[in-house]
């Protein structure tokens, strides 16, 4: 007899919480509806140790009368037996999906320690994802925050699943967006049966069931690692501990690597502001012991024509050779005058600030675009500024220098013709500047170190964008790049508006 068919007894038991059997002919029993072959029943519930009833123990006879008291009190004995049976089940399920979470995590641990440099963070991704669905068989999506744009964008998903990802999910959209805003794990066993303050935004074909954890370390947010699954209550607890554990070690490897990063490039900025400082102290000893050396030329030159002049000898070709020599020499005082005052500023600018004002967006990216009159005409020039640009705030010198900096290193990255878009945007205290290209697009190994000192794609000296970085960072904001092959090269400029006026150092 199948459940259904023993819903009565069944029914009876499990809310009376008693014991039952049929005294007569179960086909008389007003409890009883099922085969017609059965005519003794016995039934007893089963209980936990907190008295919460698990399950239901019944026996059926095809012979009348066939169970009396003694039947019931062995069926109950029986019954307790039963419940403690099932307790050790439980237990050992529970065991063993331990022993399995702890493997998973102490896999993850491993393979992620392995992981020493930013640049191998998709591997770090690739192996979350890859636990997570061993775990859980179902779709996994890692999103990361984008602070600027306040977004998040899927890096990795299982690919081929029947639930694709969303690519670009903003702060005000669903759980992942509310996980985004309160940095909390939010679980939802049916999307069908919602609560009034879970709102989701369904996936095609449609997810039934869903766990999405956010991905922090230190009061850090760095995204959310997402679980979803066509069938309903799909995510056990288990599964949740599991799923935290997992988002807790990326969130690590992540502020670990990006730490080593912060601090490998601080490093190397402070060593190539010391080799900027050495070659403008070099060069500078080197301008004033040239101005030293050759300033009396000149006077003795003017006294080799006076001492001919008393002697009465007149020679055009030695006055001509002399005269030679004093505007040669003219042009490497002047020479040494200008690397003076260049390596002084340098120098100035490796230790104090300059002087910082409002920069009016508009009308810098304006002059940006308008800095080379003679523009190859297969070259196109876009200005996007949002209509509430806010102003911003640096020195304004500086601050053209790196645009223009940009603009000439977009329109270079343009032999055969193109796009430029120089684009500004607010994004909370700052302004984001983009200049945009649609060339050939940088490696991303070679955009790795572009902003280092003496490192160009081109061929030159590479101190353009280190400068430019330089400037940025001595102007409380940043420069970045995103670049793929053939795909162009987008540089960010961020700047602080008026309300964040701190200054980074290079």
């Amino acid at each position: 007899m199948d459940a259904e068919q023993a819903l009565g007894i069944m029914r009876y038991v499990a809310t009376t919480r008693q014991s039952y059997r049929t005294l007569g002919d179960a086909q008389d029993d007003p409890y009883y509806f099922g085969d017609a072959d059965v005519h003794s029943e016995i039934a007893v519930p089963l209980f936990s140790a907190a008295d919460r009833l698990v399950g239901v123990l019944n026996v059926e006879s095809q012979r009348s009368y066939a169970f009396d008291d003694d039947d019931m009190e062995i069926l109950e004995l029986f019954a307790g037996q039963a419940v403690i049976a099932i307790k050790n089940a439980g237990m050992y399920a529970r065991a063993e999906q331990e022993l399995l979470r702890f493997r998973l995590l102490h896999q993850a641990g491993r393979e992620l320690g392995e992981i020493a440099d930013l640049s191998q963070l998709k591997r770090a991704y690739a192996i979350v994802t890859s636990i997570a669905y061993t775990a859980s068989r179902s779709q996994v999506i890692i999103r990361r925050y984008d602070p600027d744009r306040q977004e998040l964008h899927v890096v990795r998903a299982i690919e081929g699943y029947a639930i694709p990802p969303l690519p670009l999910m903003r702060l005000d959209q669903g759980v992942n967006g509310r996980v985004a805003r309160e940095h909390m794990t939010i679980v939802v066993p049916d999307v069908d049966d919602l609560g009034s303050d879970v709102q989701v935004v369904r996936s095609t074909p449609p997810e039934r069931s869903l766990v999405v954890l956010p991905i922090q370390f230190r009061g850090e947010y760095y995204g959310n690692l997402a679980l979803l699954h066509e069938e309903a209550n799909h995510f056990l607890d288990v599964d949740v501990e599991l799923f935290e554990g997992l988002s807790t070690q990326l969130g690590l490897t992540i502020h670990r690597l990006e730490t080593a990063y912060a601090q490998q490039e601080a490093e190397q900025r402070t060593r190539e502001a010391e080799t900027m400082s050495s070659i403008g102290q070099a060069g500078f000893e080197l301008a004033h012991r040239l101005g030293n050396d050759l300033g009396p030329v000149r006077s003795v030159i003017n006294q080799l024509k006076r001492e001919l002049t008393l002697l009465g000898v007149e020679h055009a070709g030695i006055t001509g050779k002399l005269d030679q020599i004093s505007r040669d020499v003219g042009k490497v005082l002047r020479l040494s005058s200008e690397l003076k005052y260049g390596l002084g500023s340098l120098r100035d600018d490796l230790t104090e600030p300059r002087e910082t004002t409002d920069i009016p967006i508009r009308e810098l990216l304006w002059d940006t675009a308008q800095s080379m009159p003679q523009l190859p005409a297969a070259i196109s020039v876009i200005v996007d500024i949002t209509d509430d640009i806010q102003v911003a705030y640096g020195n304004y010198k500086q601050i053209a220098d790196i645009l223009r900096n940009l603009f000439m290193n977009a329109i270079e990255a343009l032999p055969k013709g193109g796009t430029i878009t120089l684009r500004a945007r607010n994004a909370g205290n700052n302004v984001l500047i983009d200049v945009e290209d649609t060339g050939m697009g940088i490696a991303h190994e070679q955009a790795r170190k572009i902003f280092a000192l003496f490192y160009s794609t081109k061929g030159s000296s590479g101190f353009g964008l280190w400068s430019a970085r330089r400037n940025a960072l001595a102007n409380g904001g940043d420069l970045q790049v995103r670049s793929h092959p053939g795909q162009g090269s987008i540089f960010t400029l961020s700047l602080p508006t008026m309300a964040v006026q701190g200054r980074n150092q290079p």
